[in-house]
């Protein structure tokens, strides 16, 4: 082993080309050099060379510590991999070693080149310290990095033009496919390039450009430095306000000299293997940063969007010097040196815009009907048709608790009929769909829904809901939807907001504000009682607005009226609602009426009385478009919201229901979900809305029934059964493997393939493993088979997801009531396993077993035809001489080794019928 003493790690790197040893540099150019001396003593140990380790600690306090007395728990960190083929030269493909891609592929007849690759927080936690207004998007200088490294591919050495387009958001937990596409260069040395990512079935285009052969020339000396001439710049408080993580935070100082700004920036340590990048994302994002500085720079957050001559001329810098000229406004110039004043990258022009600029309807969605499914028999089932009355608010109440008696029938199966829900005919029965989606949820397997346009006779599939339009059936699908060009609301006239002065409608209050609205008129229970309210006003006032705060009960139509006696109202926001969470077994008539009362009455009421306006916006959820366990009473309040907005354009009226998603700051009834209800929406594939992404989508969404929620779809694909709803925009697999075919035949071929004592700890695995997942423990054999499920933290909701999981694996429909009559593991294994073995008799006992079955056969089954009835009896008597005999006749007919065919022509002859 040899120990190198010199500036850099240039003669170990001409040593080990030449030699079989091993070399470590002590000193590093571009590392500081405590880093690199500790390194290099790892390095000498770790190759056998003998340490002081006692001289190496002298003075810094360490000291031996002994080793615990319990054995280490044996928890795996590393991951597993599976598959058949050994790595991406197995599938025809090019390993690109680099951080972000894996695989490239060159296509046929010099067509360009493709890379792949796969962007996750997991393999890259640095990227989740980029975060603009709540979301974690991957920086606009990592697709720099992406489009320089492709182009190392084909000798382009320039990014001559790139422009950014929509945003690449990265979910907090699986991985996003990413696609570098770069084509043939023409006659001039140019390409063109595009960078996609997969959403579903979705490819995004993220960003094009043109890549081109001739280099970029570098044209700055930073060999002097800080410039001859420099004024520092205050940097106190320069990250304040943004959501950047630490390892973006990376200018440590900053001066100007004339209209330059000149930075000084280090990329942190948690971005590791900065060598396997051209230049590291994070670090050329924190050079942006001192575009601050120049002139026509607002305070926020600024992001590329638009690159033009970009080049690279050094990589695996990890502290760079920049030199940032022109304006935030026009565009600037960027040069970034290393640390020894060394070109190593040049920006001919780059533009930037703040976040609100950025695409931000890729949360946006509707449901559409436009597949078409053939009708199927389901078996035994009851039609019952809901239709509303002329009273609209009563009959929706009345339909609702009727459904609710229907769905708490013991083991009933029923299609609920209605006739003009989708279109908006019938905005009472609505609430039926947003009841029954609760209890499709809770109790699978059981209801269906069927909406019938234009008369005729209702159509069952396979799908849980459908409309019936000319005798053919179509299922709902969620699909993305194109956001409109912005709300506006006009300065005349007064803006209407329910629930005015909690959460969300104060939020609501202080958007519409700054949208230009003049007048407010802010309605709640309390009214100026309600906390905050004198805050609300005067920040409101601040922005332009007078805001008239008036304690009403929306839902109560008279007190409605006169608070609108005199108003010109021109827009709506019905923002109210309140909860009553439940399961179906403790939901009751009371309770349907306190959830609908705040959505149905006060909705109508407000239909009713302000008539057509410029916006008429109620809040929806989107528990009225999936259902929601335990939520069957807010499921079907806000479903009618969806219908009453398709009634009203069905009238030519302005109307838009929203089925929010989870918002993500502590708002209206956000902040009364519990840390579970939060972590279920997550397994669901739910995340929480950031407030301003949320606002954004509040602006664009101009469709009758739109549906603003942000999916996680890889969380959806991994949860199992993907919900019919978005089978259109996740992937699944068109057929299963035998193994899997049969639900249930897993658990049922392992439980047969154990002894009869082992069995019951394979259905304990089973129940713990269920339970962890709902729980969201990582451990499943943490969980004790004695512990009651409550006191592990299983509630009401909970246990329902829990007990349909376990019922979809095991392939039966279980009790609503199932952790109330075993309440522990242990009881509840007690109770599975006998539903799951059925142990077969062997031997005689077999046998007779047989027998009795056959017997009963033929007791149920009487044969008319003579010859058929000759066929049974004669093989009867067959089975009857095998038994008998067990060796050879006399007659030295073999009975043990005679065919039926053999055995049928003795009995002929026996019988004379030959």
């Amino acid at each position: 082993t040899f120990l190198e003493l010199g500036p850099d790690g240039t003669l170990s790197a001409m040593i080990q080309e030449t030699a079989e040893v091993t070399t470590v540099p002590m000193l590093r150019r571009d590392r500081d050099e405590e880093t690199s001396a500790v390194t290099a003593v790892a390095g000498v140990f770790a190759h056998g060379v003998a340490v002081d380790w006692e001289a190496f600690f002298a003075g810094t306090g360490a000291r031996r510590v002994e080793l615990p007395t319990y054995p280490f728990q044996h928890t795996y960190y590393w991951p597993e991999t599976h598959g058949s083929i050994g790595g991406v030269s197995g599938a025809g493909l090019e390993s690109v070693e680099h951080p972000l891609l894996g695989a490239a592929v060159e296509l046929p007849d010099g067509g360009g080149v493709i890379l792949t690759g796969r962007l996750s927080l997991r393999a890259q936690p640095w990227l989740g310290d980029h975060v603009v207004d709540g979301r974690v998007l991957f920086p606009g200088t990592g697709f720099v990095e992406l489009a320089l490294r492709a182009g190392d591919e084909l000798g382009l050495q320039q990014i001559e033009e790139m422009t950014l387009s929509v945003p690449l958001e990265l979910p907090e937990t699986g991985a996003v496919p990413v696609r570098v596409r770069v084509s043939e260069s023409d006659a001039n040395g140019r390409a063109e390039l595009d960078v996609f990512s997969r959403d579903g079935e979705e490819w995004i285009r993220h960003a094009t450009g043109v890549l081109r052969a001739a280099a970029v020339e570098p044209a700055w000396d930073a060999g002097h430095w800080p410039p001859t001439g420099a004024v520092a710049l205050d940097l106190t408080g320069f990250y304040d306000g943004t959501d950047y993580g630490p390892t973006f935070r990376g200018v440590t100082a900053a001066w100007r000299v004339g209209d330059d700004v000149f930075a000084e920036v280090t990329l942190p340590e948690r971005a590791r293997d900065v060598a396997a990048f051209g230049i590291h994302p994070a670090l050329l994002d924190a050079v942006l940063h001192g575009a601050a500085f120049l002139e026509g720079a607002e305070p926020g957050t600024l992001l590329p969007y638009a690159w033009t001559g970009v080049g690279l001329h050094a990589s695996g810098a990890a502290t760079v010097r920049v030199r940032l000229s022109g304006s935030a406004t026009a565009g600037i110039e960027i040069a970034v040196a290393d640390a020894t004043g060394r070109p190593v990258a040049t920006v001919g022009t780059l533009h930037l815009r703040a976040p609100e600029h950025v695409d931000r309807v890729r949360s946006l969605y509707r449901v559409e009907w436009s597949t078409s499914v053939p009708a199927v028999d389901v078996g035994d089932v009851r039609f019952v048709e809901l239709v509303g009355g002329v009273d609209v608010v009563a009959s929706a109440h009345a339909l609702a608790v009727r459904v609710l008696e229907l769905v708490r029938e013991p083991d009933s199966r029923v299609v609920f009929v209605t006739r003009g829900v989708v279109s908006g005919g019938d905005p009472a029965a609505a609430v039926v769909w947003g009841l029954v989606r609760s209890a499709q949820r809770e109790l699978p397997g059981r209801f269906w829904l069927v909406d019938v346009e234009g008369g005729g006779d209702p159509v069952v599939t396979d799908e849980p809901e459908v409309v019936v339009r000319g005798g053919e059936a179509f299922a709902a699908r969620l699909v993305r939807a194109e956001g409109g060009e912005g709300r506006s609301w006009g300065s005349e006239g007064t803006v209407l907001i329910t629930g005015g002065t909690g959460g969300l409608g104060a939020l609501v209050a202080r958007h519409v504000a700054g949208r230009g609205v003049r007048r407010l008129l802010l309605l709640s229970r309390r009214g100026p009682a309600a906390e905050g309210v004198s805050e609300l006003v005067a920040e409101l006032a601040r922005l332009g607005a007078d805001a008239e705060v008036v304690a009403c009960d929306v839902a109560d139509l008279s007190a409605l009226a006169k608070v609108l006696h005199g108003r010109v109202v021109t827009g709506v926001v019905h923002a109210a609602g309140v909860l009553d969470d439940g399961v179906l077994e403790a939901m009751t008539p009371q309770r349907l009426e306190r959830v609908l009362r705040p959505k149905v009455d006060a909705a109508w009421h407000l239909h009713e009385l302000v008539g057509d306006v410029d916006q008429f916006v109620m809040f929806s959820s989107v528990a009225g478009v999936f259902g929601a366990a335990g939520q069957a009473n807010y499921a079907a309040g806000n479903a009618f919201l969806d219908g009453l907005a398709a009634h009203r354009r069905a009238r030519g009226w302005s109307g838009v229901s929203l089925a929010w998603g989870p918002w993500e700051q502590d708002a209206g009834m956000t902040e009364q979900l519990a840390a579970a209800d939060v972590a279920r929406m997550r397994r669901s594939g739910v995340l929480p809305l950031a407030g301003a992404e949320a606002l954004a989508l509040f602006d664009a969404a101009g469709e009758p029934a739109m549906v603003p929620v942000k999916l996680d779809l890889t969380a959806v694909r991994a949860s199992g059964e993907v919900p019919a709803l978005l089978r259109g925009l996740v992937r699944t697999p068109a057929r299963r493997t035998a193994a899997t075919a049969h639900a249930g035949g897993g658990i049922v071929a392992a439980l047969g393939a154990v002894a009869p004592a082992d069995r019951p700890e394979l259905v304990l695995e089973l129940i713990r493993r269920h339970a962890a997942a709902v729980l969201g423990h990582g451990d499943a054999a943490e969980l004790s088979p004695d512990r009651r499920f409550q006191d592990l933290g299983f509630d009401s909701l909970i246990a329902v997801e829990f007990r349909n999981r376990i019922g979809a694996e095991i392939g039966q429909r279980l009790p609503a009531a199932l952790l109330f009559d075993y309440p522990t593991p242990g009881d509840l294994v007690d109770h599975l396993l006998p539903r799951l073995v059925v142990d077969k008799p062997t031997g005689p006992a077999a046998l007779l077993a047989d027998l009795d079955r056959l017997e009963r056969a033929l007791d149920e089954t009487p044969v008319d035809d003579e010859r058929l009835h000759r066929q049974i009896a004669g093989r009867l008597e067959v089975l009857r001489s095998r038994w008998a005999a067990g060796r050879k006749e006399e007659d030295g007919f073999d009975v043990e080794s005679a065919t039926d065919d053999d055995m049928f022509r003795m009995l002929d002859d026996e019988l004379g019928l030959n």
